[in-house]
């Protein structure tokens, strides 16, 4: 009966006009399609477009090799290859091989394809009718509407039919057998599409109206979040809401576990590409689902990067930036946050239109068919309804391999949350760094208005690499304090600095706001106002951590209505207070929007709590040894419950950087504390050295963590970076001799920070801009005299031959780079004569920029170690013939294991004559080697026949990958 009820109150009208659209508006772009090219019934239509005759007038032939790869997705080629009748092409696709393929059409850009008088025009006005339909969900106001709409797409589709009888000599008879069909198919929708008819389709026909209607709701309300106020809090306005396209900043990810960069816009590629490497037999596992989990700390960008995504589907495919989002039928977004739904089968009925009910059945049914993105946003921020709906979700589509996930979340959830799925799903894990040095000074200008930007200019280039401004948060923060207060910001800050300066910012601007009101101002004593508002804020930054123990970022009704009214206990005006320091967030069920206080950012959550810890300090209202961990547990619920000390470690952290600008009366007690409860965390090395310059290198800061790390050796390795160099140099002298890795990728090296590192021993230097980027002058010489190298196991960088005298017995893996000939012929003179003193020597890596060295500077092979790898880059098909000379003169007796292609860029026919010409001059790839070429120069389909290529000449494999990975050492079998 309910379904019933359901079905009468739908208005079909617009799924009628789609009809229309899909089904006879379709058959009149086939009909195009058909007359405009020479096709026979059985050759497919990308078969008939790679074999077009010289004479052929077809637009597909203007278009150079790059343009051709990238004129159909995959989901089309797809198609294409298994449909070559076109009956199954949808309005999009078939456009598309008309602007292409048919013969004597207007050029690309002629502006015939908007004019409705010819043909070209009427094509796109029907595939533009099309769009709106399904992208603006047009409403009809009553019937004479619609019968008008449908009396002007059969005009449409007539007067189209005319124009290809015009062009192409199409018979009378043809000509008219077809347009009585198309009105006859007109005819049979208008008449037999209602609620009853829809329960009597079948399956399949079901769930063509189920995408439909999803779709296009889901565009409409994902509108709605495509506006974001990240600073809403910062003016007290809640309107200052800015779209996410224009703002979006390109981020630094990472794949691991071996921290391969991923292009942020390619990020959906670990959901749709199967494991390289050689794979004779895919084990079963193989089979399972994917799921990726992108992770970050607070303010790193992950719920920008999802808003981005999902703005990304909204547009049409020939606009986005994000690839690879074609390849799903539905979207849905998912915040931890709400608490609306504990399953699927609840939230699909929350998001999705009410029309669906008619079909009287679970939702999830259809929705299996589909394929399916899910973006799951902050796992780290889960309540217990969000947390039913995960595991409904998870338990779901581990059956379905239909279904794909793309999950962010802070750090401290990720390592649960891979154990808790790793069963069950075939995952990826990304970690997200922020923004990239090279575009921080962009960021932060494209936001700048005031006239203090050159003096933002001067203090970002003083920056450098700070961890701090890696994150898009901060960056924000920066920006808005340089424009109303530049006089607070210094060349040494930390985030909690940050965050303080920042929060001063809004607690004066509040102040000014009241001061100013005509009401709320009136007769104010300026001290007794902000004496009242720091009162309220003492009530704020207990709700907070409250909310932080809970695991909660919005205020609940009762803490909304407390805060309410001791505002009013004040003489104060909530709503300007509330708008301060939250923001008001909406989000839309079933058309019905909802408002809610949040704190803006979980970061200024975990801040606002560090306020409270730090109040209750300086009030002497807690005991004194373990004061901080008395508090916590005092505050949580149930106090029963042990603490879990990992998801407050950014609590602490900020913690720590208030005690180092601000003491407290019991400090050297309670930085021991912190310290302690920062290692019950699972803090790492590369932690404590980021604590160091949180703290601002503070003395006594730096005596807790060398005494907690003397006291606690860790057993692995130090890795150091450039972001954390400073910091070791700081902290690595006061605490025992360990082992460590230097992992640096900026040109200039800070070489006094390396050598104050001396008592420590390096097991690896690397030193990867030099080895990609090699100069005039070998850079590595001076860092590699700065370490304690009697241990080193592995160097990657820039050298001179003097200095190959200097790598140690225990060295096992060396990549070193070529910068000319001259460089050449003195560096493997020296490798020549150095490798005997090396007997652990397993791995050789020489990089060869191809334009730098002439074959005739090549004085002798390379010695013939165990692997050799060859990566010869920049190459262009007129330094073909020097490439394959390069290699034959530097081979080693028993070959090569791979040799990569970094930056080289020709297309897969240029690729082809390479591989034959280095096969032809003997050069050798070992069995089940590989090579490697630039992602970015073939498709998949070209990477399986060039494989085939070397499988055939030399037994080994090609791989497409970017050019990051190209530099890294081809390893057979990993």
């Amino acid at each position: 009966m309910a379904a019933a009820t359901a079905a009468a109150t739908v208005d079909y009208s617009r799924l009628k006009l789609l009809c229309i659209l899909e089904g006879p508006g379709a058959a009149v772009l086939s009909h195009v399609l058909n007359y405009g090219t020479k096709k026979t019934a059985s050759v497919t239509l990308l078969d008939y477009l790679i074999n077009l005759p010289y004479t052929s007038t077809a637009n597909y032939l203007t278009l150079n090799g790059e343009q051709k790869r990238r004129a159909f997705t995959r989901t089309e080629k797809n198609q294409m290859a298994n449909d070559p009748l076109c009956q199954s092409f949808d309005i999009i696709l078939l456009h598309k091989c008309i602007r292409l393929a048919c013969e004597n059409v207007a050029e690309l850009n002629d502006t015939r394809w908007q004019d409705d008088n010819v043909m070209e025009g009427l094509v796109t006005k029907i595939k533009a009718e099309r769009n709106e339909c399904v992208h603006e969900r047009p409403q009809m106001t009553d019937e004479q509407h619609f019968m008008e709409k449908i009396s002007d797409l059969k005009i449409l589709f007539n007067r189209s039919l005319q124009a290809v009888k015009d062009k192409y000599g199409v018979s009378d008879p043809e000509t008219t057998n077809i347009r009585d069909n198309i009105t006859r198919q007109m005819e049979d929708i208008l008449q037999a599409f209602t609620g009853k008819v829809i329960l009597q389709m079948d399956f399949n026909k079901r769930l063509c109206f189920f995408k439909d209607e999803s779709v296009s709701h889901l565009r409409k309300i994902y509108k709605q979040f495509e506006y974001f106020d990240p600073l809403s809090f910062l003016s007290g306005s809640q309107e200052e809401r800015v779209h996410i396209q224009p703002i979006f900043s390109k981020l630094i990810l990472k794949e691991q576990p071996k921290n391969l960069d991923i292009d942020c816009l390619d990020l959906l590629k670990v959901l749709t590409t199967e494991p390289q490497g050689p794979q004779p037999s895919q084990p079963v596992q193989d089979q399972r689902p994917r799921l990726a989990i992108v992770s970050g700390i607070a303010g790193s960008g992950k719920t920008t990067l999802l808003t981005f995504m999902l703005s990304e589907w909204l547009k049409e495919e020939c606009d986005r930036r994000i690839k690879h989002l074609e390849e799903y039928d539905i979207v849905l977004r998912i915040l931890c946050r709400d608490t609306d739904a504990e399953d699927l089968e609840t939230f699909l009925g929350l998001v999705l239109p009410s029309s669906l009910s008619v079909f009287n059945e679970p939702l999830v049914n259809y929705l299996k068919h589909c394929k399916v993105l899910f973006l799951i946003d902050g796992l780290d921020e889960l309540n217990s309804t969000t947390e039913k709906l995960i595991n409904n979700i998870l338990n779901t589509t581990k059956y379905n391999r239909n279904f794909f996930i793309l999950a962010a979340s802070r750090p401290e959830r990720v390592d649960q949350f891979l154990a808790r799925t790793r069963q069950d799903y075939k995952q990826s894990q990304i970690t997200i760094e922020g923004i990239p040095v090279s575009r921080r000074m962009e960021f932060v200008l494209q936001y700048s208005t005031s006239t203090n930007q050159d003096r933002l200019r001067k203090f970002m280039k003083k920056q450098g690499n700070m961890t701090l401004f890696e994150l898009p948060l901060n960056l924000l923060f920066l920006v808005t304090l340089f424009e109303d207060n530049p006089d607070c910001i210094t060349t040494k800050i930390t985030q909690s600095s940050l965050y303080t300066h920042i929060h001063e910012w809004c607690t004066e601007k509040l102040h000014h706001r009241i001061s100013v009101h005509p009401t709320w101002g009136k007769n104010e004593l300026e001290e007794t106002l902000r004496t009242r508002i720091k009162r309220v804020l003492k009530e704020v930054y207990q709700l907070a951590l409250q909310g932080l123990l809970q695991d909660r970022l919005s205020l609940s009704d009762e803490d909304t209505k407390w805060l309410a009214d001791y505002c009013k206990r004040e003489d104060l005006p909530s709503h300007q207070v509330l708008g301060a320091f939250f923001t008001l967030r909406l989000s839309i069920i079933n058309r019905i929007v909802k408002r809610k206080y949040y704190t803006p950012h979980k970061g200024l959550l975990e801040y606002f709590a560090a306020r409270h810890i730090m109040q209750c300090l300086h009030d002497e209202s807690l005991p004194g040894p373990g004061a901080i961990r008395s508090l916590l547990q005092g505050t949580a619920q149930p106090q029963t419950q042990p603490l879990d000390l990992r998801s407050l470690r950014n609590l602490f952290w900020h913690v720590a950087g208030l005690l180092s600008i601000q003491e407290a009366p019991t400090c050297p007690e309670t930085i021991k504390e912190v310290i302690d409860m920062l290692s019950e965390t699972g803090a790492k090395w590369n932690e404590w050295l980021s604590l160091v310059e949180d703290t601002d290198y503070n003395e006594s800061f730096l005596q807790g963590i060398a005494h907690h790390v003397t006291e606690n050796p860790p057993r692995v390795t130090v890795r150091i970076r450039d972001n954390t160099l400073a910091s070791a140099a700081a902290l690595l002298p006061r605490t025992p001799a360990t082992t460590m890795e230097l992992w640096l990728d900026n040109e200039k090296v800070n070489v006094e920070n390396v050598r104050a590192l001396i008592d420590h021993q390096c097991h690896e230097l690397s030193l990867h801009h030099h080895y990609k980027h090699p100069g005039n002058t070998c850079a590595s010489d001076t860092v590699l005299r700065a370490i304690d190298r009697s241990r080193l196991k592995e160097f990657t960088g820039h050298l001179s031959a003097d200095c190959v005298a200097l790598l140690p017995e225990p060295l096992k893996q060396l990549h070193l780079a070529v910068s000319s000939d001259e460089h050449a012929g003195s560096l493997l003179a020296a490798l020549t004569q150095a490798a005997s003193s090396l007997p652990n020597l397993q791995r050789l890596h020489i990089h060869v920029p191809v334009a730098m060295v002439t074959p005739a500077a090549v004085p002798s092979p390379l010695p013939d170690i165990r692997d050799v790898h060859l990566v010869l880059s920049s190459v262009e098909k007129s330094l073909m013939k020097e490439a394959c000379q390069v290699a034959v003169a530097l081979q080693p007796r028993s070959g090569y294991v791979g040799i990569a292609f970094p930056r080289g860029r020709m297309e897969a026919a240029e690729w082809r004559d390479l591989l034959h010409l280095l096969a032809a001059a003997q050069v050798r790839v070992v069995r089940r080697g590989g090579v490697e070429i630039p992602e970015e120069t073939i498709t998949v389909e070209e990477e399986r026949e060039l494989r085939n290529l070397a499988d055939t000449l030399w037994g080994c494999w090609v791989w497409r990958y970017p050019d990051e990975a190209c530099f890294l050492p081809y390893l057979p079998g990993e």
